[in-house]
């Protein structure tokens, strides 16, 4: 299989990154391959429906990123792995947007609190001016 496999597609090259790694080592583990290069495919491996839910699973409980099925069927690990980096870094910009929204959002209230609390003062003052103009006014109409 090997010698075939590395036929139609050329020398075999290694998984370079992190994420490569982690899935080279669940094809490996799933469809019982000692050896997942960053160019090979599911299929050529060995891989059929069953076997790509399985690997699905544990993508999700290794690594903790959904691969959907039709790209683990279609793409080289190279390319599954850069769908899960992409997904990932996706999610980390979400996280961080949502963070900053939160953080606003806080800012915000605190802001608001703050012109609540300053807006009770200036309508304190301006009470109790009024009161102290009124009472002037009584004072003069009753001397």
């Amino acid at each position: 299989l090997d010698a075939g496999r590395r036929g139609r597609r050329g020398a075999f090259v290694p998984p370079s990154t992190e994420t490569e790694k982690a899935l080279a080592a669940i094809w490996g583990e799933v469809l019982s391959v000692a050896q997942v290069g960053s160019q090979d495919t599911f299929f050529e491996l060995g891989g059929d429906s069953l076997a790509a839910v399985r690997v699905a699973v544990r993508i999700r409980e290794v690594i903790g990123e959904r691969l959907p099925l039709e790209t683990l069927l279609r793409a080289t690990l190279a390319q599954s792995a850069r769908s899960l980096d992409g997904a990932r870094a996706s999610w980390q910009a979400t996280e961080a947007l949502a963070a900053q929204a939160q953080q606003g959002g806080a800012r915000c209230a605190a802001l608001f609190a703050e012109i609540q609390a300053h807006a009770a003062g200036a309508v304190q003052a301006a009470l109790v001016a009024a009161d102290a103009e009124a009472r002037a006014a009584m004072a003069k109409v009753g001397a």
